[in-house]
């Protein structure tokens, strides 16, 4: 039988054979068993039997099954376990790629507890056939064994590994008489959060989702880490070199507990770093914002790391003037702009830069800085968006006025009125009230709507908005809602703003208030009618006991006061007798409501902050004639 022949037959299972150890690799099983049988190698252990340890080092799935057969393993955990080489200068753990150079193939190392613990399992032979190398110590990202918390001691390089890469159990022979000083080189720590996630990803834990993360390959995604937290940590100049494990380690738990927070925690990084670079008069683009960080962004291979560009150069955007009508940035242009140029804006909305210059000056909202060259001018775009565009843009006050003519001292009976609402406050100083371009523009279309421009007004009974509620027993939201209510007719005036250019109806509006024409009273005529106090009168108009409305004493700028109908109170006279009037009749106060309470005569139910006792006359006053000598004082 020829030698091909013979090598593609499943070769005799060994009598005695090894375990595979948990998460330990194909290559490391087939070293051993070499070890364990005094080969001189694995490869030259595994021609012997008509296997290919190179195709058992790089995942051969048939040569994986052959040597399943040979050594009893089983063949799921084999293929698990097994380090595949899936293109020229990359590998696959457990189905995540990893480059060459980020692997530690030919660099190996391993936790001197897990070594221990193989030795303590198989006493009976050498260190080279019961010590396993395991997956998690090919990723060159994880430097610490998550089992002991120990980080992991490397034991042989590509130079003392020579011709015999992957031949793992030669290494632990060399290096076991040197294990006493590798012991002087451990670090007592926990795995990071990075070290688990990537733990996760080949499987060995359960994974841990990082959006950001994975769909990166597993070294593109331990350089991400590691850049980010450099530049966190050190700054746009920082450097990785120099860095000895634990340092390493530390950053890459930085960089890791940036990406996982996503969008917010990239922010908080860029904004740290804006902060501390920002000075008066100083531009900062994004080369020098990033520093060496832009040598991470700038890689082309694959697209992987585009949601990573694209959400810091959005952040980017919120920070300097930058927006998707610039030059690309990393391949990549921001979402949305948020600062403006002086050039940029008069692209963007077809002005001068001297007209938006004299624009942001009237509308007195903020948002400019100067630039570190003369002219230059970054502007927030929020605030260009609120003088020039869209329903949603906000007005500041002086723009509103502009627009409506409406002063500040009556902005408040529009928004009583519901005509018009405040979007908010770009500061705590005066007129600095926000309200929205729509709304606006809603008011002025439902104002034209209801009172048509003409060219003078229809008869001298037209007075102007302001006239019309200080010559009428109206309040100024009550005009303006009679006027849009179309319950008085309202007319335009051309060539003024909305509110100068109104007039009203004031005749028509007079008749339309419920006293027009009646006789009424101040309330401090109906305490006295009454002999109660005002307050008490107050809280019976407050109840609507006593029906009252709000009217002028006559004079154009009186104030609003409350009136009851002479009728209403002359008749509330004639139905209620108060405790004052029972003891005017002659009856002494301390005796009233005694002698009330034995003629079973009960006190009208009034609500109790009216704080005035009344009774019903018609049952009162038949009684006051049968006032006997009993109840009155001895004297």
């Amino acid at each position: 039988m020829k030698l091909n022949e013979q090598s593609s037959a499943d070769p005799e299972p060994l009598t005695e054979t090894l375990e595979l150890r948990e998460n330990e690799i194909p290559a490391s099983l087939a070293s051993r068993l070499a070890a364990m049988n005094g080969a001189g190698s694995a490869r030259e252990f595994c021609r012997d039997f008509f296997l290919d340890f190179v195709k058992i080092a790089a995942g051969d799935d048939e040569e994986l099954r052959r040597f399943s057969v040979f050594c009893g393993a089983n063949l799921a955990d084999l293929r698990r376990n097994a380090i595949r080489r899936s293109a020229e200068g990359w590998i696959e753990l457990n189905g995540q790629s990893l480059s060459s150079f980020a692997s530690r193939r030919t660099r190996m190392r391993m936790c001197l507890a897990c070594a221990r613990e193989d030795m303590a399992t198989l006493p009976h032979l050498s260190p080279d056939a019961a010590i396993a190398c395991r997956l998690d110590t090919i990723a060159g990202m994880i430097r610490t064994c998550h089992r002991h918390d120990l980080s992991f001691v490397q034991i042989a390089d590509k130079d003392t590994m020579g011709e015999h890469r992957g031949d793992y159990s030669l290494a632990v022979s060399d290096a076991w008489e040197l294990m006493s000083e590798y012991e002087f080189t451990v670090s007592r720590r926990a795995p990071s959060d990075a070290e688990i996630y990537f733990i996760g990803r080949i499987g060995i834990l359960p994974g841990i989702p990082c959006p950001l993360l994975d769909a990166m390959e597993m070294g593109m995604a331990a350089r991400v880490c590691q850049t980010l937290g450099v530049y966190a940590e050190k700054g746009p100049k920082g450097k990785q070199s120099g860095l000895n494990e634990d340092e390493l380690q530390s950053v890459m738990q930085t960089g890791y507990s940036i990406v996982a927070a996503g969008e917010e925690g990239l922010r908080k990084m860029v904004q740290t770093q804006h902060a501390n670079m920002v000075r008066p008069g100083r531009e900062l683009g994004a080369a020098r914002l990033l520093g060496k960080l832009r040598h991470l962004l700038q890689i082309s291979m694959g697209r992987d790391l585009d949601p990573l560009r694209q959400l810091i150069v959005d952040i980017i955007s919120e920070l300097e003037p930058l927006g998707p009508d610039d030059p690309k940035v990393f391949g990549v242009s921001p979402v949305k702009r948020h600062w403006h140029t002086l050039e940029s804006a008069s692209r963007t909305y077809g002005l001068s830069a001297r007209t938006i210059l004299g624009d942001l000056k009237r509308s007195g909202t903020f948002g400019v800085r100067k630039g570190a060259r003369t002219g230059d001018h970054k502007i927030s775009a929020c605030t260009l968006e609120a003088l020039y565009r869209s329903r949603d843009a906000l007005l500041g006050q002086v723009r509103l006025f502009e627009l409506t003519g409406i002063r500040n001292r009556y902005l408040s009976a529009f928004e009583e009125a519901g005509l018009i609402g405040r979007a908010g406050r770009h500061g705590e100083k005066r007129y600095s009230a926000l309200f929205r371009r729509g709304a606006v523009d809603d008011l002025i279309d439902r104002i034209n709507g209801v009172a048509p421009t003409v060219s003078e007004a229809p008869s001298p009974d037209y007075v102007t908005l302001v006239d019309a509620y200080l010559e009428s027993d109206w309040t100024l939201p009550e005009v303006l809602m009679k006027i849009v209510n179309e319950e008085v007719a309202a007319v335009q005036l051309p060539g003024l703003p909305m509110f100068d250019a109104l007039l009203v109806d004031l005749f028509s509006l007079k008749r339309l208030h419920p006293f027009f024409g009646k006789d009424h009273m101040s309330v401090e005529e109906v305490a006295e009618l009454l002999a109660i106090g005002e307050t008490a009168v107050s809280r019976l108009a407050h109840h609507q006991i006593l029906p009252f409305a709000r009217t002028r004493s006559g004079l154009r700028h009186s104030r609003l006061r409350r009136s009851i109908l002479r009728e209403h109170a002359l008749e509330f006279a004639k139905r209620y007798i108060t405790v004052a009037e029972i003891w005017r009749a002659g009856i002494p106060m301390i005796k009233v409501r005694k002698w009330l309470d034995s003629l079973g005569l009960r006190r009208v139910p009034f609500p109790p902050d009216v704080r005035c006792t009344f009774y019903l006359r018609n049952e009162v006053e038949p009684q006051l004639p049968n006032w006997t000598r009993e109840f009155r004082s001895p004297d």
